[in-house]
């Protein structure tokens, strides 16, 4: 439900490679930066630095449309671009490699299971980080950059504020939350596992910064408590 992202980064001539050849997307030059996408940007790189006052980004999540999909830009990266490779892992509801761009901020790319094998309870959705069978994800594939029809999955925050907070505001806007575990909460709309997370873990804070997004969701912009925007458009 996220249409696009805006990013500030201390550097864009640190990152645009990271874009354009490590995930393997068309990105333009344009007077606030980069770009990055097909006929429609789902990213925007500003330079400059920008925080938030109640957290920071952890990663920006990019749905891919196939499992061969994923499998093909793991293959690729796996080759090209092992350095950027932060790890993988195999969530129930998808299966996903990380990785992490120059200025710090962290990407998922990942592609969703069948929604009918995954394990509801009411509005939960079951979730967790275990292994991912890597193997069987590349075999057969051949290495390709991230596919068109790639799309901004969710995003996932650290919070320096009390999750319930967070939680507040995003019910809302009519999200319901999905899952919890210790330290983290998962929030969506419309029976997705999750459009938005929020976290109280130790993480190392990046360079460069997520400040808003964008959603069909909404008709007029909201801040939320952690200074994120969240702005009408798709």
């Amino acid at each position: 439900m996220w249409t696009k992202v805006v990013i500030y980064t201390p550097s864009v001539n640190e990152v645009q490679d990271f874009f354009r050849q490590v995930l393997g997307m068309p990105t333009r030059r344009r007077d606030v930066g980069l770009e990055i996408g097909w006929e429609v940007p789902i990213i925007e790189v500003r330079e400059g630095e920008r925080e938030l006052p109640g957290g920071y980004i952890y990663h920006v999540a990019i749905k891919v449309p196939t499992s061969e999909d994923l499998g093909a830009f793991i293959k690729r990266l796996l080759h090209d671009y092992p350095e950027y490779v932060e790890g993988f892992a195999d969530h129930i509801v998808s299966e996903a490699v990380y990785l992490k761009s120059p200025d710090g901020v962290g990407f998922e790319v990942y592609v969703d299971r069948p929604q009918e094998s995954w394990v509801r309870k009411g509005v939960l959705v079951a979730m967790d980080t275990l292994p991912l069978d890597l193997e069987s994800l590349v075999r057969g594939v051949a290495p390709s950059p991230l596919p068109r029809g790639a799309v901004i999955g969710h995003i996932h925050m650290k919070t320096y504020l009390d999750l319930e907070r967070a939680v507040g505001f995003y019910r809302g806007l009519g999200m319901e939350v999905t899952w919890k575990m210790p330290g983290a909460v998962f929030l969506a709309w419309d029976g997705y596992h999750h459009h938005l997370a929020f976290n109280k873990w130790p993480l190392a804070k990046p360079r460069g910064s997520v400040v808003a997004v964008y959603t069909s969701k909404v008709a007029s912009p909201f801040r939320d408590p952690l200074g994120l925007e969240i702005l009408p458009g798709g």
